[in-house]
Order: structure tokens, then sequence, then C-alpha cells
């Protein structure tokens, strides 16, 4: 049996119009069979994103000179959650940021953080009253510290059993402490 500790956040608020085009040599596509295809034609996160578009999950590729550089996927209050969270949680009707990447080479650019942004303002344009979570593992400083940037706020601890059988099933139980509290960042 594992067990991983993700920190839970919740974004407060409506959105401000604001737009988050990208400036040259970046540009933003919408996560679909084509771009997935062209993006990663071989790589194993093929299959993977191939079956969050059959699952009418929203997904965004950043890109530089036609090269994905960036990415994150989004579950809708339609569809069931990420994968990662147990069967109670995916049942929530909310839209839940998951799956998010940057290339290493392009990791303090503030892509991330405008990925969240692209995803953020898809919510509200499919959901103007949308609920928006997402998590992310406890160690991963830098992006907690651009969850927050962005402006979502601590919303609790899920602690994530996995345990089953290789290769024939695995099963995910989740607790989520709603309640915990995120220790804080130091600069």
């Amino acid at each position: 049996m594992r067990r991983r500790v993700e920190l839970v956040f919740k974004f407060p608020y409506k959105l401000k119009k604001e737009s988050y085009e990208l400036a040259h040599p970046f540009s933003r596509m919408p996560a679909n069979l084509n771009t997935v295809v062209r993006y990663f034609p071989t790589d194993p996160l093929n299959t993977i994103f191939l079956n969050f578009i059959k699952d009418n999950f929203y997904g965004v590729f950043i890109c530089e000179n036609g090269n994905w550089v960036a990415y994150g996927w989004m579950s809708r209050p339609s569809t069931p959650g990420p994968i990662h969270l147990s069967p109670a949680i995916q049942k929530l009707k909310v839209f839940w940021i998951f799956y998010c990447h940057t290339k290493e080479s392009f990791r303090g650019r503030g892509l991330y953080k405008t990925v969240l942004r692209i995803l953020i303002q898809q919510a509200f344009h499919e959901n103007k009253e949308a609920e928006i979570y997402m998590d992310t593992q406890l160690d991963n400083i830098p992006a907690r510290k651009a969850i927050l940037t962005v402006g979502f706020k601590p919303q609790g601890t899920v602690y994530t059993y996995k345990f089953g059988i290789p290769k024939i099933k695995i099963w995910n139980w989740c607790k989520w402490n709603k309640e915990a509290v995120h220790l804080t960042l130091i600069d």
C-alpha cells in the first residue's frame, strides 16, 4: 500500500476580466485529438491524454515553435474527477485542475501560472458560479507558490492510499480533511 499527501486548494472568487495571451514566441493550443497526436505521437502520455479527451476533460498546451512546453488538464462538473482521487471525490460536481507540467528548461517563466489562469478562465466561461479545486503534492514547493500567487486558497489535505493487485486492479482510497492547515511557505 502506498500513501500520498496532496494539498487541496480552492479558487475563492470570481475571475476578473483579464486576458492571458502569451507573449511571442509562446502560443496556446487546446488539447484535442489532433494536438495530442501532434505533440505526443509515441509518448506514453498520448494514451493518457486521449483518455482525458474521451472523458471530456478540458486541456491546454502552451507551445513554443510548434513544440509543447507546458500543459494542464481540468475535469468538469459533468465528468468524473481526476483518476488519482477516490470515487467519492471524483463524484463532486466541481471543476478540478490536475496533471499540469512544465518542461524543466522552461520553468521559472510563469508558464504554469498562465496554464492555471487559462483553466480558471475556461471554468468561468462554462459556468459563472464555478467551484474550482486543484491539488498538488506536499513537497512541490514551486507549484504551491504558483497556486497561491494565482489566487487559490488552501482547502485542506487529501491522504491517498493506493492498493491493489499489480497489473490487474489498483484502488484509490482518499480521506479529505478540509480543515487541515497547510504549512506556511518561506521564501
